[in-house]
Order: structure tokens, then sequence, then C-alpha cells
């Protein structure tokens, strides 16, 4: 039997920006599935489809690569998934090769596991492939209880009788958990709507079905993959600092990436750096003391161990370019600092700055939980300044009473 994994991953997305490749822990999301794949080891053929070179030249470079891409035709928001399995199986079929059974597995599911497909396999196997297999999950809360609202929010049950049943004894409901389906290929080839055969359930806990359609979706993915991984609460800050100052790489303008600076990172030419006028004029603790090697590589290692900061540096290839701050962190009211500084004038102009803020950003939202971020901007600093205003902050009504040189930018 002849299974090809069939990936749709197309370049465009409104709701997620860039969803299928966006960064998820220092990895495109789409990383995750097909290492998931890899490690099943259940296809003859893994396919992703998509328009987007970007992808394409990322899927190749994984090992897995894309023998024909997906034409403009099908890479619109309206067209079906069904419609893509179709092509990309009748396109197979015209090179020779014929498949007898098709998964379609999400590009954004990083919290799936290869078990699952085996599992999954195994039961569609068990029923010799007379049913489509649908992966599913449980509503959080019974769809009997549902209300419908209006603009003002005023709410009306949508059964009222069913409001009077206890949640105890009424029958579990499953939705699409957005994962994976697996079909067999005369029901691709037929393309029927609704398929002839009902699916057959393979349910997946809660805590690893997120379909992501999204930011909202995307976060809650992001807290449940830390908690999966690090196999710990959300309030354990000490090990969620460890996990990503160890493990995060995000990538960003330039071809460039965003990773935590650790004590081994202090080089003499960072040093230097640090001490060019043009970057450490508006450095409030560069005016106060004299900054020596030692100085320096005290605070990125003081850094490096404190739970309540992360210090980002800004490379192109091995080159730091600069650092993005977030520090003094509260971890009750999921707020905090950020600052950046750049060694190169000219990084404040050719877009790396900004992307740089945000990236640091989404890993502080996604990851961290915080929700306010302020930034302390010396109103003569008007590079940084466009900087953030570019990145989304925008300026708050209350700046710091005790140091007035300082305006504040604020993002929630």
């Amino acid at each position: 039997m002849r299974r090809i994994a069939i990936i749709p991953a197309r370049g465009g997305s409104k709701r997620v920006p860039n969803k299928n490749f966006r960064d998820f822990f220092g990895r495109p999301i789409i990383a995750y599935t097909l290492e998931v794949v890899r490690r099943a080891d259940l296809f003859d053929v893994v396919h992703v489809s998509t328009d987007s070179p970007q992808i394409v030249d990322f899927v190749n470079r994984s090992g897995f690569p894309v023998d024909f891409p997906r034409p403009p035709a099908l890479a619109d928001d309206h067209t079906p998934i069904r419609d893509v399995l179709k092509f990309v199986i009748r396109t197979y079929r015209a090179r020779g090769s014929e498949f007898d059974v098709v998964f379609r597995i999400s590009a954004c599911a990083p919290l799936l596991e290869a078990d699952d497909l085996r599992r999954a396999s195994a039961l569609f196997d068990s029923i010799r492939g007379l049913h489509p297999i649908l992966s599913v999950t449980t509503y959080p809360a019974p769809i009997e209880s549902a209300y419908e609202a209006k603009p003002d929010m005023t709410l009306t049950a949508v059964n009222a009788d069913l409001m009077r049943v206890r949640s105890q004894d009424l029958t579990l409901k499953y939705h699409d958990a957005g994962l994976f389906s697996i079909l067999p290929v005369e029901l691709v080839d037929l393309h029927p709507v609704p398929y002839p055969r009902p699916f057959i359930g393979y349910p997946v806990p809660r805590e690893r079905a997120v379909d992501i359609n999204s930011m909202e979706d995307w976060n809650v993915a992001a807290r449940l993959f830390a908690g999966a991984r690090l196999d710990v609460h959300t309030h354990d800050a000490s090990k969620r600092m460890r996990f990503v100052k160890t493990s995060l790489e995000i990538p960003i303008a330039l071809s460039g990436s965003l990773r935590p600076l650790s004590p081994a990172d202090v080089t003499p030419a960072y040093v230097d750096c640090l001490r060019e006028q043009h970057v450490n004029g508006f450095i409030e603790s560069s005016r106060q003391q004299t900054q020596t090697y030692a100085s320096f590589a005290d605070w990125v290692e003081a850094n490096w161990a404190d739970d309540k900061a992360i210090l980002f540096g800004m490379y192109t290839g091995r080159t730091l370019r600069g650092t993005v701050w977030i520090h003094d962190i509260d971890w009750t009211l999921e707020a905090a600092k950020i600052g950046i500084v750049l060694f190169d004038v000219s990084d404040w102009s050719n877009g790396i700055a900004p992307e740089a803020i945000q990236a640091a950003t989404r890993c502080a939202c996604d990851l961290f939980g915080l929700h306010h971020l302020r930034a302390g901007i010396n109103p003569d600093n008007a590079a940084s300044i466009r900087t953030f205003e570019k990145a989304g902050y925008v300026r708050t009504d209350q700046p710091r009473p005790d140091v007035h040189e300082l305006s504040f930018w604020s993002y929630e």
C-alpha cells in the first residue's frame, strides 16, 4: 500500500501573515510538521504543496524535494483543500506515480506527534480503508450551552431547553482538530462533496489540538508548545528562560537572526562596538561610568543568569550587529521594558531594527505571556523613535517623573 503525505502550505495568509513559514520558537512552523512526518516513517512520498519560493527552498533543504509547485489558481483564499489534493494526485499520476492512501497534514501543527500518524494509519488499515479518518478533539464546553451575541454583547441561548440539562448528562461532541485526515485515493479522485462514507474520528487531546487560524490560536499553541516541551507550568519563569536562552533563534531581515547572547559571545569586537560614541551616546549607563571589557562581560553574564531579563543579539551570519534587551520583567503584571542598540548607523534605515524589535516582542508575548512592553527613548534619538513606531509601539502619556529626558513608548 503506497502512502503519500500532502502538506498544504501556500505562501499567502491574511489572518496570520505568512502563517505556514512564520517563526515559531526559532524555526519556521512547518519544520515541526516535517520532523513529525520524518519520524513517523510511513510515507513513500512527502509532498509540500506550495506556491512560495521561500517555502520551496526551505523544504528542499530539509530533505523533502518539492517535485512541482502549486499553480496560482489553486493558491488563493477560496481554494478548497480537496482541489489541491486532487491536483497533486493527478499530477503524480501523469508522472507515473500511483498511491493508495492520501494523508493531508497541516503545515501548522507543532503539537502533532509521530505516534498520532502511526496510530491513525493503523486505525485506517484496521477498517480496510473503508472510511476516511479525521483528527478530532472535544469541545472545551458543551455546545448545548452556546449563546449567540448581538453587537452589544447581549446574549441569547441558542437552545434554552438544553441549557437546563446538566453537563454530565450530555454526550461529548467533537470538532475537526485541524491536524490531519486520511483518505483512500479514490475519494480524492471522485472529489465528492460530502464524502459518501462518514469519517472515523481519531481523537487528539485538546492540549495538542490547536487549529491555527488567528493570532489568538497562534499564542495558545505557543504556550501549549512551551509547556509540553518543558513539562512545567506557565509560572515557572526560570525554566522558560533557560529554554529560550539555549534553544531559540529567530530569522529576521537581511538574512539575519535574533538569538540570546551568552557570556561566550562577549568578544573584543563586541566591546569595541559598544564603546563607539554614536552607539553609547544614548545609553544612560554608559554616560554614568566608564565601560571596560570586564564590565561588559559581567553585564552579559548577569543577563544570561537573570530569569527576569533576556539579551538578544542581532546577527548576520556570525557578525553581531546590535542587541535587543528585554528586562525588568514583572511576571505578575505581565510587563517588561525593551531597548535596542545598533552598532552600525546604517542599520537604522534598512529594516533590521524594527523587525528585530517585533521578533523579540513576539517572543515576549508568545512564550512569556507578556502583554505590556515599554521603551524608554531619549527625545533627541529620532532614529530610535522612528524604529519603535515602525515596530508597532506608540507613545504613552505617563513619562517617568524621575528621568525627564526619557519619553516612553508602549506595545500592548
